[in-house]
């Protein structure tokens, strides 16, 4: 298993310039895996946040998923990204 670091942003509907982030480590297998954990986290997630973008209040977008030992962002574009 790997760990990945995954950021997402929360805004209000129509605002995204305005955003909140949140991250977390997921422990996967794979990043599809750990993207999957997450979105199932926010679909059955009982957290304010979760909660908030269930209900319309809040949108919710992935930007970033780093692989932790590389610092590789998996979700990266032609320009990868890397923390360390």
């Amino acid at each position: 298993m790997k760990k990945y670091l995954v950021i997402n942003e929360y805004f209000l509907p129509g605002q995204s310039d305005k955003s909140f982030t949140k991250t977390k480590v997921i422990e996967a297998d794979s990043v599809d895996q750990a993207l999957s954990r997450d979105a199932y986290e926010a679909v059955a997630g009982k957290s304010d946040w979760e909660k908030a973008v269930q209900e319309g209040r809040l949108e919710q977008s992935t930007s970033a998923v780093y692989e932790l030992v590389s610092g590789i962002n998996e979700l990266g574009d032609d320009d990868v990204k890397r923390i360390l």
